[in-house]
């Protein structure tokens, strides 16, 4: 039986130590047979520690790991494993090999929590610059204020519009072009239905907090920076909402869908390619829907810079949930088509051919 202790040293090294001890408790060493296995678990909890992890919970000692191994002037032998040192005395008297101690190195968690950055926006760096302040006009701002004020406007358009003027906000210069929005910003935070939409809402608040300004002008605007027990039931209260359904199971919604994409008679060649990326929106079916999609794409890459073809992906992408992994895919396969400098006229002349 080992008693095991945790032993850190002055470079705040963390070991981890396990000692034979007799049926008293004491410290005592073991004594070892040639034909002794010593097995070890380093597992903790759920998780593999050390700085040598191999995938193995288990790490093995046996005779030929101990044979001719050169000893020390004082008898004593020590060998590491997969991390795992062993050390062993041995008794010249008795001819006898006993286990002294087995230790592992423990790696320790980060000290700190690890910066998480919020990727830079096109919106949040124009106000950097003096250059950049004067593309952002009135009618801009205007136009991402009239998306967050009305309610009938979509709600990934809604909250694109939130990201944007909170980067706009984060800055003393591109502050001074938003105060007007901050009251509904605040209200959003507060009181909306949609969870989503009041995340979204408190992370366009903590980046107009980035500036001194902005936290005064928030304060007047009666959102407070600290944490009170106030403040936090207001913006975790939820309104009793009724559940109107399914998205996915509204007969309606699919039947534009469905509306849209028989609009664009795409070749059977097409049809199946639309299929294979809407099977990319299920975990399970998405295994063997990118082999296909890949073959595809390089026997027939032609086939993805078919205008028709990505305005009824996009329809799918407007309707279906795909993680984000799925969608970045979905944009690399149409790369050549987005990347190309008309696109925007020739999809826009594609599409305006279909009915509204």
């Amino acid at each position: 039986m080992l008693q095991t202790y945790l032993q850190i040293d002055k470079e705040e090294h963390l070991t981890l130590i396990g000692k034979p001890i007799n049926e008293n408790g004491l410290s005592k060493p073991l004594k070892i047979e040639s034909a002794h296995i010593i097995t070890c678990c380093i597992k903790l909890g759920s998780k593999l520690i050390g700085k040598e992890v191999t995938g193995e919970i288990w790490t093995r000692c046996d005779y030929n790991d101990r044979k001719g191994k050169p000893r020390m002037a004082d008898g004593s032998l020590i060998f590491t494993k997969a991390g795992v040192s062993f050390e062993f005395k041995f008794d010249s008297n008795s001819d006898t090999l006993y286990l002294h101690q087995i230790t592992y190195e423990v790696t320790l968690l980060p000290k700190k929590r690890r910066s998480r950055y919020i990727p830079v926006h096109l919106f949040g760096e124009l106000p950097k610059t003096s250059t950049g302040i004067n593309f952002i006009t009135k009618d801009i701002i205007d136009l991402f204020t009239k998306d967050i004020q009305e309610a009938d406007t979509s709600l990934l358009q809604k909250r694109g519009s939130l990201w944007t003027i909170g980067h706009i906000g984060s800055t003393s210069s591109g502050l001074k072009l938003i105060t007007n929005i901050i009251p509904n910003i605040i209200w959003l935070a507060q009181n909306s239905n949609n969870l989503t939409l009041r995340g979204t809402s408190l992370y366009a608040l903590g980046l107009i907090s980035r500036t001194y300004e902005g936290k005064q002008r928030l304060i007047q605007n009666g959102w407070s920076m600290y944490t009170q027990e106030e403040d936090i039931n207001r913006v975790l209260s939820i309104a009793h909402i009724e559940y109107k359904g399914d998205i996915t199971k509204n007969e309606k919604v699919w039947e534009e869908v469905n509306k849209s994409i028989k609009q664009c008679k795409l070749t059977e060649e097409k049809q199946r390619v639309l299929k294979l990326i809407g099977d990319l929106s299920n975990h399970i079916t998405q295994k063997n829907a990118i082999p296909e999609l890949r073959k595809i794409n390089q026997t027939n890459p032609e086939i993805f810079v078919d205008e028709k073809l990505y305005y009824c992906v996009v329809v799918l992408l407007e309707n279906y949930s795909f993680q984000l992994q799925a969608r970045k895919y979905i944009y690399q396969l149409f790369e050549k088509l987005l990347s190309s400098s008309n696109f925007i006229l020739n999809y826009s002349k594609a599409i305006s051919t279909l009915e509204p």
